[in-house]
């Protein structure tokens, strides 16, 4: 099998992961954010060895992929501008045409 295949699959599958915990989180249609380091831990924690982030710029490119094509969105909460930019300072919610390709069961 082909790597570079096989961490298009691996990566497909986090999105899948990153929009269902996403939907999972939200209440109501304003709330639903969710830190980007408790999103680190809850996926990363409940996957076997070969499917978990790789970093936290992994993750991190993989929900700016999600955000960039309008099924998440972002939002900054540093307090100060000389505040360092990581996962502990973003958090991230779902969009509506997020859960439904979330949702869509693949047969």
């Amino acid at each position: 099998m082909n790597p570079d295949y096989a961490e298009h699959k691996r990566d497909r599958r986090l999105r899948k992961r990153i929009l269902l915990a996403l939907h999972a989180a939200r209440v109501r249609p304003e709330a639903g954010w969710m830190s980007g380091r408790f999103l680190y831990d809850l996926i990363d924690g409940a996957l076997p060895g070969g499917q978990r982030f790789n970093s936290d710029l992994h993750l991190l490119g993989l929900v700016r992929d999600l955000v960039n094509a309008g099924y998440a969105q972002e939002r900054d909460e540093r307090q100060r501008v000389d505040e360092l930019f990581s996962l502990d300072t973003l958090s991230f919610r779902v969009t509506s045409q997020g859960t439904a390709l979330a949702l869509i069961r693949r047969t």
